[in-house]
């Protein structure tokens, strides 16, 4: 292994590390936030009990990952909405 190899090595072990302690605690609490701090976003759980809040710095990749999550949750909310809606005319007629 060179050293070029050896230092990404460390850098996503460090990486995993990080975010599977993040991934632990989210587990476990109700709730969490994304948090933008200049032009950075940063993925943080709410403290709950005895579990501290955890924060977990979202890369580019990582955002527009989290980013087509939420994209498809507003997608399902829209079409739950639209089909409330239309129930409710259905109702009224």
């Amino acid at each position: 292994m060179t050293i070029k190899e050896l230092d990404r090595a460390n850098k996503l072990h460090q990486e995993i590390e990080e975010l599977e302690g993040f991934i632990n605690t989210a587990s476990k609490v109700w709730r969490g936030k994304l948090i933008q701090k200049k032009r950075r976003f940063i993925f943080k759980t709410v403290s709950y009990g005895w579990f501290d809040a955890k924060e977990y710095d979202l890369n580019t990749e990582a955002k527009n990952e989290v980013l087509k999550v939420l994209q498809a949750r507003l997608l399902k909310l829209k079409i739950e909405l639209d089909q409330l809606g239309t129930e409710a005319t259905n109702e009224t007629l």
